[in-house]
């Protein structure tokens, strides 16, 4: 192997559990196809795994649907309170990956 196509210990244990999550995904939209006789047409990404190198593109060669990363709240007005999470004027792309995760939890219900 050449310097360049060598992994690091760590890029080879990401690539792995990208690949268990890609699997893990996948299983779960066929399950769902099994149970509710649909197939799901989208997946979108959220919380910090949805910033994992390859992870959307792997997850979209596998299950050939298109893949997205979530953005709730993508226009955010920058106040003294939230400058932090500002990169050169405009909002960091990981914070709101982070907000999409929050914002499913405060949403979802248990079923009755």
């Amino acid at each position: 192997y050449a310097l360049s196509q060598r992994r690091s210990p760590v890029d080879s244990a990401f690539s792995g559990a990208v690949d268990m999550l890609v699997d893990a995904i996948a299983q779960s939209v066929e399950a769902d196809a099994a149970n509710f006789g649909s197939m799901s047409q989208r997946v979108t990404l959220t919380g910090g795994t949805a910033l994992l190198n390859g992870f959307k593109s792997r997850l979209q060669q596998r299950r050939g649907i298109p893949v997205s990363t979530g953005r709730p709240w993508a226009d955010i007005e920058r106040s003294r309170r939230n400058a932090a999470f500002f990169k050169d004027g405009k909002i960091d792309p990981r914070f709101l990956v982070v907000l999409s995760c929050a914002t499913g939890l405060a949403l979802w219900k248990e079923r009755s």
